[in-house]
């Protein structure tokens, strides 16, 4: 029995799964969710000081998660405050934390609220998120897993060790963005940046190198990139210039596994 739940009636939400698209073996993927969202069970919920993992809601592909969601139900029970995550399987029960979006207060108006992130993910990084406040965040008692701990929040960079799972799912989604699309943002972040056109003719060979599904091209080309906007930092490309694309290149290098 999981110990986080509340006036337990025995209900479950309908139809409550994952939402995980299915990709071909090789293929680029479009952005996709990962995870679920809608009105949680309003008579249960999770306790404040709980750390969570979603297990069962993981990344299909490499790639950056651009968003974090969760949908309120009224909460007639209580109104919670949480910081949803993404967070990385190391084995044994351990987790580290890659990003979050830090503390919020749940609406409880029965919108679909999504939380701008910026978070380099792999295949198999999870969701999950820290439970500040007593929150209605879960959409049913069966058909997922979550692993459970209470422990002081942790920074993004922390590691937690689970010792107690449910079969519960969160109310919680996030956006993947693909390697496909990351390539795309770098090519359209680089037009009209000079010199002349080299930015972008790196970038879209990038691009193509990605397209085919030939992630060594790419690497390759991500470190000669790289070594041109560092070389025009201060003389071409102003700072901000060159931090933008800096970070472009440094979240695809991430989702290809450079």
């Amino acid at each position: 029995m999981n110990v986080l739940r509340k006036a337990v009636t025995g209900c479950a939400l309908a139809g409550a799964g994952l939402l995980l698209a299915a990709v071909p073996a090789g293929s680029a993927l479009a952005s996709t969710t990962v995870g679920q969202t809608g009105p949680p069970v309003t008579d249960s919920g999770w306790l404040g000081g709980a750390e969570l993992v979603e297990t069962s809601a993981a990344m299909p592909s490499a790639g950056l998660v651009t968003s974090l969601n969760t949908q309120a139900g009224s909460c007639p029970q209580f109104t919670g405050t949480y910081n949803l995550q993404v967070l990385r399987p190391l084995g044994g029960g351990q987790y580290q934390v890659l990003g979050d979006t830090g503390h919020h207060t749940d609406p409880c108006d029965g919108q679909l609220h999504s939380y701008p992130v910026s978070i380099p993910v792999q295949a198999g990084d999870v969701i999950g998120a820290y439970v500040v406040s007593e929150w209605q965040g879960l959409l049913s008692f069966t058909g997922g897993t979550t692993n459970v701990n209470f422990v002081p929040e942790p920074a993004v960079g922390d590691t937690i060790t689970f010792n107690s799972s449910g079969p519960e799912i969160m109310d919680e989604s996030a956006t993947l963005e693909s390697a496909s699309d990351t390539a795309a943002t770098l090519v359209s972040d680089t037009k009209g940046l000079p010199p002349g056109t080299s930015l972008t003719d790196k970038a879209t060979a990038i691009q193509t190198a990605v397209a085919a599904g030939n992630a060594p091209t790419a690497c390759a080309g991500i470190t000669n990139f790289r070594g041109l906007v560092k070389a025009q930092t201060g003389k071409k490309l102003t700072t901000a210039q060159a931090g933008l694309l800096t970070t472009d290149a440094d979240n695809l290098a991430t989702a290809l596994g450079c």
